[in-house]
């Protein structure tokens, strides 16, 4: 995942150039898209992968293999706050792949909800556009700040409001107490205005609103 070539004079990516960085970290670590385990073919194109337990820690997470992540940590807690170079944690990787087993673990060894990668997404900023519903509501029981916004401003919602494929999580977050419609990121579009933009969301904020309580 490229970190230049987006912006100039250091502005802000916009939601498009983040979300789009987002699914090449996924693509470049070697995610399946169906949150499949790995096989023999994905450790031979990776043949530096388990140079470290940091490495293989990361590796292991986002595949949900619980048993390494277990006894990688068992080995050293500390490996839970690793982090590749684009700021992605295990938890982070664990949480896009919805491996809710995975993260408890993580969690438990000390890994930090609130861990930013270098665009500023959170653990649930990645669960919340990979319509992640186990991880994400795993999050938020861990005190995951549902208005967390990255460097742009972008929360959660905001995110999740961006994908079609993410109706699931949009509308957890929608109904998670505290949840704010009023920010907007540094584009000035609120999630509603995101959400009218994406195919099927903009009738989910529309069905949700009436419900929702003042902050």
């Amino acid at each position: 995942m490229s970190g230049s070539g987006d912006s100039d004079g250091g502005s802000e990516p916009d939601l498009e150039t983040l979300t789009r960085r987002a699914a090449e970290a996924k693509l470049l670590a070697g995610v399946r898209g169906t949150g499949a385990t790995a096989d023999s073919d994905d450790e031979a194109d990776q043949p530096d992968l388990h140079a470290t337990p940091a490495a293989e820690l990361l590796w292991v997470a986002e595949r949900g293999l619980t048993d390494r992540v277990r006894g990688l940590l068992l080995q050293d807690a500390a490996l839970a706050h690793t982090s590749d170079g684009d700021g992605y944690t295990p938890l982070h990787r664990a949480a896009y792949n919805d491996h809710a087993a995975t993260a408890r673990l993580l969690l438990a060894a000390g890994a930090q909800v609130a861990a930013r990668t270098a665009d500023g997404w959170t653990p649930l900023h990645s669960a919340a556009r990979w319509n992640a519903t186990e991880c994400l509501q795993l999050l938020l029981l861990h005190g995951a700040d549902v208005n967390a916004a990255t460097g742009g401003g972008l929360t959660p919602l905001m995110v999740a409001a961006s994908s079609v494929d993410a109706r699931d999580t949009c509308f957890l977050l929608l109904d998670t107490l505290g949840v704010r419609l009023d920010l907007s990121n540094d584009s000035g579009d609120t999630a509603a205005d995101v959400a009218a933009r994406t195919v099927g969301m903009r009738e989910l904020f529309e069905m949700a609103e009436p419900y929702m309580t003042d902050i």
